[in-house]
């Protein structure tokens, strides 16, 4: 059954080259690989902001919008629960198209270079690979119990999901396969991952936080009361705010292992993402038709947008200037 309730260090740069003697993350017959970008090469720096909460534009999509993500190059992938299927739109708010993965996809996740991405086919029992130049589920991975979540590492070569079985699931881009399995137990619907890949955050809606070496080790486990949901961290990988269903945004220090506070919502939140340049914290709080825009130094609720329906996960642009949510109810949202 379908659960309802709910990046420090060093950045390795990818590009997709023709190369066919390098190892490769991609199915067999496919000729694009990953290589390390040489620094001459390297993407120009980008001015990161945050959007004014404006709705730009809704886009009608059937089939329960749900897990939304955005690449680097504005490419926007939402899950739908009720088509098997992906929604496939843009910045600009182009009409959608649909490209068909497995039974109740969840979660999706873009690799760093944009042309893959991973989905949790929930009741299939498996994390989908998408060819995202020709839109096509084009191999899965089976994993132990129905998969929630899933993020990509900032390498490109590992991918984390969770499952119904309580289970973190690490798995090799390149062979395609699960590399280790870890049994935290409980609902694992928070999942994060610092931008050096070397730690995982999981949250357990029961009441915990686990952070995971990229090994597997259970470096430390907090307890999170609050119904933790969504998980984000700031860019130093200091600080983590989660998404509490029972109505709180948790300020937790991971130097120190401890959490700073809390802000009372007024409503049950669950997706969360913090904006490129870092000043806001954007939370959704499906059951009341809201998106709240925090503060993440003073940590005061700025602002309380009403789009209606039952906002669930969001994304933004990698500068900041646009967010995207997915809308349950039936819409895709986007936000200047």
């Amino acid at each position: 059954m379908f659960w309802r309730s709910s990046l420090a260090g060093p950045l390795l740069l990818l590009q997709l080259t023709g190369c066919s003697g390098d190892p490769s993350p991609v199915p067999a017959g496919l000729s694009s690989e990953l290589r390390l970008v040489p620094p001459s090469e390297s993407i120009p720096a980008i001015i990161r902001t945050h959007p004014a909460g404006t709705e730009l534009a809704t886009l009608s999509v059937t089939g329960r919008p749900f897990g939304l993500a955005l690449s680097r190059d504005g490419l926007v992938y939402c899950t739908l629960l009720d088509a098997a299927s992906l929604a496939r739109t843009s910045l600009q708010a182009a009409p959608p198209s649909t490209l068909s993965v497995d039974r109740v996809p969840t979660d999706v996740a873009f690799a760093p270079t944009g042309s893959w991405a991973w989905v949790t086919n929930q009741h299939a029992g498996t994390i989908g690979l998408v060819d995202t130049r020709r839109h096509q589920q084009v191999a899965t991975v089976p994993v132990e119990g129905d998969p929630f979540r899933v993020v990509a590492g900032p390498e490109g070569q590992a991918v984390y999901a969770t499952t119904n079985a309580g289970n973190l699931v690490r798995i090799d881009a390149e062979t395609r396969t699960v590399s280790w399995t870890n049994h935290l137990g409980g609902n694992l619907n928070g999942l994060a991952i610092d931008p050096s890949g070397a730690r995982v955050y999981v949250g357990d809606v029961t009441g915990k936080l686990y952070e995971v070496s990229s090994a597997g080790e259970v470096l430390r486990t907090l307890p999170l009361p609050g119904q933790p949901q969504g998980l984000a961290l700031s860019s130093d990988a200091k600080e983590l705010y989660v998404a509490g269903e029972a109505g709180d945004l948790i300020f937790l220090d991971l130097e120190r292992g401890v959490e700073l506070s809390r802000i009372a919502l007024g409503a049950g939140a669950f997706g969360i993402s913090v904006t490129p340049d870092q000043a806001q914290i954007w939370v959704t709080a499906p059951q009341t038709g809201e998106l709240l825009v925090i503060d993440r130094v003073s940590r005061v609720i700025l602002k309380r947008i009403s789009l209606g329906g039952m906002p669930r996960r969001l994304a933004f642009d990698v500068s900041g200037t646009t967010a995207v949510v997915a809308d349950e109810a039936g819409s895709i949202r986007f936000l200047r």
